[in-house]
């Protein structure tokens, strides 16, 4: 198994192919967090902030973009 970049993870696949061997990858993912109105928005916050920038982004499931609804955007952004 490979976790990783596109980029690399086309390289890993070409270099099994090789062989036939099986490859399960997770690549490139591109992981939202949304906030809902009824959100602790302090806690809601928080977790972006860390799920953003844990391991400085260099995980697999690391936060790429926030979905906030509109309702509460202002408090959240302010």
């Amino acid at each position: 198994s490979f976790t990783g970049s596109t980029r690399v993870g086309k390289m890993t696949m070409a270099a099994a192919s090789n062989s036939l061997k099986r490859v399960s990858m997770e690549l490139g993912g591109k992981n939202g967090q949304i906030v809902f109105p009824d959100a602790d928005l302090e806690a809601a916050a928080d977790a972006a902030v860390f799920g953003g920038f844990f391991n400085a982004g260099e995980c697999c499931n690391a936060g790429s973009r926030l979905i906030v609804h509109a309702a509460i955007a202002d408090d959240f952004l302010g």
